[in-house]
């Protein structure tokens, strides 16, 4: 059930990034280096999500353990991840055509659909 939810909310993240990836462009530069460490926060918890209900979903204990791993380091990463840190990549994504976003909705979707398609 909860693997249907982050899908879906993957899927209609990616839509609404495909249909408007201008907003997204300017809603990044607009927002100051602290914003940005919030929404790759978000961004990392939902990754971190997706990642605990796919090893759930897996038998054994080996997808479990790689998973606990894994939210460990990008929790670490993202304590360590400093101003300027963050401050090189919203420069990194303020020079960014329209086009790599439009790249990252469609991974986006793919990420949910496969979710929804290979993990039922």
């Amino acid at each position: 059930m909860l693997l249907k939810v982050i899908a879906w909310l993957w899927i209609i993240s990616g839509i609404i990034f495909l249909l408007k990836p201008s907003l997204l462009q300017k809603g990044l530069q607009k927002k100051g280096n602290k914003k940005l460490k919030g929404i790759l926060f978000f961004i990392l918890i939902g990754i971190l999500s997706t990642l605990l209900a796919v090893a759930f979903k897996t038998r054994g204990p080996l997808p479990k353990v790689l998973a606990l791993i894994g939210i460990i380091a990008a929790f670490k990463l993202f304590v360590f991840l400093r101003k300027k840190a963050a401050s090189k990549i919203a420069e990194w994504l303020y020079s960014k055509p329209v086009v790599m976003f439009r790249g990252a909705a469609v991974v986006y979707i793919l990420i949910g659909l496969s979710l929804l398609l290979f993990f039922k």
